[in-house]
């Protein structure tokens, strides 16, 4: 074998190398089948029982192909659950008992993958951390000796929901995968079905009594609150995507943040975008730590956000000049949910007022059980727990995640909770996955307004396969740079 061929040789397996199932010149073919998998998915859904049935079975089907599969179906599944009711049917026992089932189901397959790459999960400090504080959590809840059945059931559907989240992110660690161009495809289905709701009249069609979202936008979504931290994770993903993927189509997502961005107004999601914004600004002001390859991608990407950042303050001073007064009312009716308080002046008590009553709720509770909390997943509230069945337990309206977590576990609880945490922004610290934090830090954010952190039976469950969504990304990003520093040994030192 000639030297020109030895030296050919090794800069196909580099490409190969570097290519780590990310940065390939894609084109739009495969979003357009992602796309068409994912209607299908929800057509198929949409038909009641007997659709619910072929739904789970096609899930079934596609997360056993494998850890990428695997996270396929739990976004679907997670997608259909949260979804417009007009565009799904949800409410029977067949979709009921599904969802746990498909998260039983991906725990056994990512496990399966784990075991065949020769890896093993146990160290993972995520996972011991997580299962200390179930434990102790359910501990607690008997001691607390309420709804001990309710408690129980949460911190399965929790600990097995957070489990798939951690081990897909230790399946996918080192393996070629193209899921970020499927997040971009959810991303894009969620626009287009969004706008698709508001054109119809559908979009603004949540059952709700809370007088704070009554009348907000709810578009693929089923309540305004979901859209809210949906479509914010989704922007903070869509920002990372921008500044680090090597996609050759990133006039998509471009296109899709402004879309995002009216969704998220529409639903008056001041937490959500105020996390999110924070996280956006960390992952900017960090990406000096990251490796000299990402920061080129960041400057590049900088550099085409620069454009479209100008042109829009430009069109805000613009509207200003034209119009005093009108933008910055629409600031007020957005802070003030579109409307409520007096429009006049903004003031604390009326920005917190929907959250006040239950902030006194937990704060009571507190002050008479310090130590051991009420039951995880409980509320003193009346009417809780009535008419609750195994599968489907009363939700718990909590707002402020830390007081929380304080209330229904006590001191004990918290500091669990809290040794959990640590771990999980440690072993992305170590990682250099600073979009993976920030997502973990965003989804914290978000639930100082709205508690879903535990919630992988509902909505609580998507935002986790967002952040689970920028872990990849992240991690994508990282062992690019790390592929890029190999170096191609040079022909004429071949012997």
């Amino acid at each position: 074998m000639s030297i020109d061929s030895k030296f050919q040789g090794a800069v196909t397996r580099q490409r190969r190398a570097n290519y780590s199932g990310w940065g390939q010149r894609i084109g739009a073919k495969p979003v357009l089948k992602n796309l068409i998998l994912i209607s299908g998915f929800f057509s198929i859904n949409a038909a009641g029982p007997p659709g619910n049935i072929l739904f789970f079975l096609g899930l079934l089907y596609l997360g056993s192909r494998g850890a990428e599969g695997t996270v396929k179906a739990l976004s679907l599944l997670y997608l259909a659950l949260t979804a417009n009711k007009a565009l799904v049917s949800t409410a029977n026992i067949f979709f009921t008992i599904g969802k746990f089932g498909i998260l039983f189901a991906s725990v056994a397959w990512l496990f399966i993958s784990i075991s065949r790459q020769k890896k093993s999960f146990m160290h993972l400090p995520m996972i011991n951390a997580l299962a200390a504080f179930c434990i102790a959590a359910f501990c607690l809840a008997i001691l607390a000796d309420r709804f001990i059945l309710i408690s129980a059931f949460k911190l399965i559907s929790f600990s097995v929901g957070a489990l798939c989240i951690f081990l897909a992110i230790e399946a996918l660690r080192d393996r070629r995968h193209n899921l970020d161009i499927w997040f971009l495809s959810i991303a894009i289905f969620i626009a287009l079905a969004g706008m698709a709701s508001y054109a119809l009249g559908i979009g603004f069609n949540a059952k709700t009594d809370d007088p704070f979202s009554d009348g907000l936008f709810n578009g693929s979504f089923y309540h305004p609150q979901t859209l809210g931290p949906a479509a914010a994770l989704i922007l903070l993903w869509l920002l990372g995507f921008c500044l680090l993927s090597s996609y050759n189509r990133k006039w998509i997502a471009f296109v899709l943040i402004p879309v995002l961005l009216g969704f998220a107004y529409l639903s008056s999601s001041r937490t959500s975008l105020a996390a999110v914004g924070m996280a956006a600004i960390f992952v900017t002001l960090t990406a000096a730590v990251s490796s000299n390859q990402i920061r080129k991608q960041i400057g590049r990407g900088a550099a085409l956000l620069f454009l479209p950042t100008c042109l829009l303050m430009s069109a805000v001073v613009a509207i200003e000049f034209v119009q005093p007064g009108r933008l910055s009312a629409g600031v007020v009716q957005f802070i003030m949910k579109r409307g409520q308080g007096d429009g006049q002046a903004l003031r604390v008590e009326q920005i917190s007022s929907s959250r006040q009553p239950l902030i006194d709720m937990m704060l009571a509770n507190i002050s008479e059980r310090p130590w051991v909390g009420i039951g995880f997943g409980t509320s003193t509230r009346p009417g809780f727990g009535s008419g609750d069945s195994i599968f489907e337990s009363t939700t718990t309206e909590k707002g402020i995640l830390p007081i929380a977590v304080v209330e229904e576990t006590g001191i004990i609880g918290a500091t669990f909770f809290a040794a959990f945490l640590f771990s999980v922004f440690r072993y992305l610290l170590r990682k250099k996955n600073l979009i993976g934090f920030a997502g973990v830090a965003a989804l914290l954010g978000i639930n100082m307004g709205e508690m879903n952190f535990f919630a992988f039976g509902g909505q609580g469950g998507l935002f986790w396969i967002w952040v689970l969504a920028l872990v990849i990304l992240g991690a994508s990003a990282h062992r690019k740079g790390r592929n890029n520093r190999f170096q191609v040994t040079r022909p004429d030192e071949f012997s």
